[in-house]
């Protein structure tokens, strides 16, 4: 078979949008991990609230913050500012 040049950028673009989807998944899962290994059990709602970020750079900053946060109560104020 025979592909078009239209089938081969078709195919393209969707391997593309596949890999950032993978790559958004995935920093949301170290935003999410890196919350329980330093502070525990992570209430539903704020997995919930990272999971519903789909930008990211403001995940990678969230990562940060979740990082360097003195508390959970911190990274909320910081998730809710991000979010608004």
């Amino acid at each position: 078979m025979i592909q078009s040049a239209a089938y081969d950028i078709i195919k393209h673009e969707g391997i593309m949008i596949g890999r950032e989807e993978g790559m958004i998944i995935g920093t949301q899962e170290m935003v999410i991990e890196a919350l329980e290994e330093r502070f525990g059990v992570i209430a539903p709602i704020v997995i919930k609230q990272i999971k519903s970020i789909t930008i990211r750079d403001l995940l990678k900053k969230l990562l940060k913050c979740a990082i360097k946060a003195k508390d959970i109560e911190e990274f909320k104020e910081y998730l809710k500012t991000a979010m608004s």
